[in-house]
Parts: C-alpha cells; sequence; structure tokens
C-alpha cells in the first residue's frame, strides 16, 4: 500500500484495482437490441418443426442437432421418440427409443421411414 502523500505508477494503481475486483462476481449482461423486433420471441416457434414421411418433428437441440419425432400408429395411439444427428465425422441419425435403445440409420429419410412404422405393443404384467 502507498503511504500518505506518496506517488505510485500507473501501472501499480491498475494492478490494485484489478485485484480489488477480483472478489466480485464476473456478470456479463448481453447487449439489449437497439430497434426491438415487432413482434414476440416465441413469433418463430412453428419454423422448429416440419413433417417428414408423416413424422412431425420437433427441434429439441441444436448441438448436436435432436429432434422429439411424434407419429400415431394404426390404432391410434401416440408414438414418441427421439432422432440425434451422429457426433461430427460420422453420418447418420440415431432414433432413440422410449426403453434406452438407439438404433442406427443412415439417412434422416430412413430414420423417419423406421419411425412411421413403429406399433406399439401391450406386455402382460406378469
Amino acid at each position: 500500500m502507498a503511504r500518505p502523500g506518496q506517488k505510485i505508477s500507473k501501472r501499480a494503481a491498475h494492478r490494485a484495482a484489478v485485484e480489488a475486483r477480483k472478489d466480485q462476481p464476473f456478470v456479463k449482461l448481453r447487449k439489449q437490441r437497439r430497434n426491438p423486433l415487432p413482434f414476440p420471441k416465441d413469433f418463430f416457434a412453428m419454423a422448429n418443426e416440419e413433417e417428414r414421411e408423416g413424422v412431425l418433428l420437433t427441434r429439441v437441440c441444436k448441438k448436436p442437432p435432436t429432434f422429439r419425432a411424434e407419429t400415431t400408429d394404426s390404432k391410434g395411439q401416440p408414438i414418441v421418440v427421439a432422432l440425434q444427428k451422429a457426433p461430427r465425422g460420422s453420418r447418420g441419425y440415431t432414433v432413440m427409443l422410449p426403453k434406452g435403445e438407439g438404433l442406427y440409420f443412415p439417412t434422416r429419410r430412413k430414420a423417419c421411414k423406421y419411425i412411421a412404422d413403429l406399433e406399439t405393443v401391450e406386455v402382460p404384467n406378469d
């Protein structure tokens, strides 16, 4: 610390100021838009949905691209599974079934065709 009346260099003063701020939490705020959009944020919510091969795909996650795939079977029972793009370096998609199994398909079209052909089966409890 500097004694009263003692001059300290700009570098030392800056270093002391940085040390004093270290215990404060670092909060980064996003700058507000200068011209706000003329519609609400969820205006483009439908842009996250598309239909392929009779399967409604709703984007759930951007990285890795993951979709919620919804369809109905021949009895009208709803079927909901997840469709995830394979990791970088490999092509294809993985269909994640409710029990935890994952099936690999080389294209999204083939994965959607498989999902559209799924059927629900009642399993008796023994």
